[in-house]
């Protein structure tokens, strides 16, 4: 399950002051119960992390006592590092200060008690995620037929557009549509590419299915541009792409999803009036391609956890409700397909918006010209 969804379960459930390594904040959380001790937050710093890192071993809850004298429960559960701390547990802790003793004495628990409840949560996390499962799996059928309907307006809009005078080629006429019948065909074909980046994500063996054909990258990235010309307007930002770059890849058709989710991602998180740009290079094998754009600090800690399914970095959700976390998990099982590479940069700017560090992200995706057997 994902480390986002376990943190959550474990502050909903947890009744005991508690530590979740893989946290962004990676700092002490009070239970709903019981509080963490006022010299547990006092003194927390990374010489506590690298204890707790040090003794968490076991798939089992293991007892341990803190340097401090205060009881340390630990235990892996779904590949997260849990930590139950800041307790007097007995009949194991006879090492806990006496002055500590009469002043957290809330926070003295049976070990019994603190068992119960971590074999309670280990079997929650199941059916928490059969829930998950099945209700995706509703979301994608009503989202299947919100896709039919998507198709009969995007064929009706570009039987229209084809019927426009002036030029002989589709974009020609496009250019000389209406201004409605252009924002139609706009909408349907990003409400199309949300469609399929659903059903890679409910699908992802569909990543590396049907035969290779060339893409020019650019002209996919200029495409999508023109498609979020609108909402680029409502910023009051700009997408800029340095040209000119002609080259071409092989790649599956689910390559053609990137420049849709990387400017969806630079535009959802941008600032106003701020430029959002596209860069491209290539060497002898590979093409690279970056979207640079200001938004919100991306953590050092979460520059690998933003490409997992569901996750969201702290400043972000604090900057914007938009985004799912499906996208650049999506983004990142298609590079991975293609045998290419994607990883961010994030540069502070020193500057906040609504009380959130802004800095210069840089998403860069490396992916091979020749496909070969990449998958």
């Amino acid at each position: 399950m994902n480390k986002q969804i376990i943190n959550e379960l474990l502050k909903i459930t947890c009744p005991f002051p508690f530590v979740n390594l893989n946290d962004n904040n990676k700092g002490l959380n009070d239970g709903f119960v019981l509080q963490s001790p006022s010299i547990c937050k006092k003194k927390f710093s990374k010489n506590c992390k690298d204890f707790y890192s040090s003794i968490i071993y076991s798939e089992n809850l293991e007892h341990h006592t803190c340097p401090h004298g205060f009881s340390i429960f630990t235990a892996i559960c779904n590949d997260i590092k849990i930590i139950i701390t800041g307790l007097i547990s007995f009949p194991e802790n006879k090492d806990c200060p006496k002055q500590f003793r009469k002043t957290y004495s809330q926070n003295k628990v049976a070990s019994e008690k603190i068992n119960y409840w971590f074999n309670h949560f280990k079997n929650i996390i199941p059916s928490v995620e059969a829930t998950i499962q099945d209700r995706t799996k509703a979301a994608i059928a009503i989202l299947h037929d919100i896709q039919k309907t998507n198709s009969l307006i995007k064929s009706n809009a570009e039987a229209l557009i084809s019927k426009q005078k002036g030029g002989t080629s589709f974009e020609d006429k496009f250019e000389n549509s209406p201004d409605r019948l252009k924002s139609i065909y706009k909408a349907s074909e990003l409400l199309s590419n949300q469609m399929e980046l659903i059903n890679l994500f409910s699908n992802p063996a569909m990543i590396t299915a049907g035969k290779k054909r060339l893409f020019e990258v650019f002209r996919f990235f200029d495409k999508i541009r023109i498609l979020y010309l609108s909402k680029t307007k409502n910023k009051n930002c700009r997408i800029t792409l340095v040209s000119p770059f002609s080259s071409s890849l092989e790649a599956y058709d689910s390559f053609s999803l990137l420049p849709h989710i990387l400017i969806d991602n630079a535009v959802k998180y941008s600032q106003n009036n701020e430029s959002i740009t596209v860069q491209f290079s290539e060497n002898k094998d590979d093409i690279t391609t970056r979207v640079v754009s200001v938004g919100p600090m991306i953590e050092e800690d979460e520059k690998t956890s933003i490409f997992e399914m569901y996750y969201k970095g702290k400043n972000s959700f604090n900057y914007s409700s938009e985004g799912s976390g499906i996208g650049l998990y999506v983004a990142k099982c298609i590079v991975k397909g293609h045998g290419g590479e994607i990883y961010v940069t994030s540069v502070s700017k020193n500057t906040h918006d609504k009380d959130v560090p802004l800095a210069v992200n840089t998403f860069t995706l490396i992916v091979p010209k020749k496909l070969a057997n990449a998958h």
